[in-house]
């Protein structure tokens, strides 16, 4: 066995490891530790558009938009050197009356009587909070509720 109580005698050892400078990553370490994580990369960019497409199915849109092009068929000029003066066609006034009731449904116009009447606060007209704690809870954490 061994015998611990007898003394060691000599020099003590002294290991010096040589300092390293902390190495700078270059683009080939960059690109394949990219590569080893890219399935987490990927992964995680799935998951988050699958989360937003459920998100963006559960919200109701608010507002919509479109664009009329409205075109005054009275003075509709088909050649450019027409001699002869041009007789309103038969379904004109139709089209015209089309027209201004485009007009009178136009957002610019609407708007303007909303704001007047002042339809945004009748109840008729407001749409009410939703009662769904989900949908409650979501608007919450987006800070779009309205203040109390």
């Amino acid at each position: 066995m061994f015998d611990f109580s007898t003394r060691i005698s000599g020099e003590p050892v002294r290991m010096v490891l040589p300092e390293v400078a902390p190495a700078r990553p270059d683009a080939r370490t960059i690109a394949r530790r990219l590569w080893r994580g890219s399935p987490f990369i990927i992964l995680g960019g799935l998951l988050m558009a699958a989360l937003a497409v459920v998100v963006l199915g559960l919200l109701t849109p608010s507002y919509t938009s479109n664009i009329q092009i409205l075109v005054d068929p009275t003075d509709l000029r088909v050649v450019e050197n027409d001699v002869n003066a041009r007789a309103p066609q038969a379904d004109s006034g139709v089209s015209i009356a089309e027209s201004q009731v485009r007009v009178i449904q136009s957002d610019n116009v609407l708007r303007r009587v909303v704001e007047k009447l002042h339809l945004d606060q009748d109840e008729d007209f407001v749409r009410g909070d939703s009662s769904n704690p989900l949908m409650h809870w979501l608007r919450g954490v987006m800070g779009t509720l309205p203040p109390r």
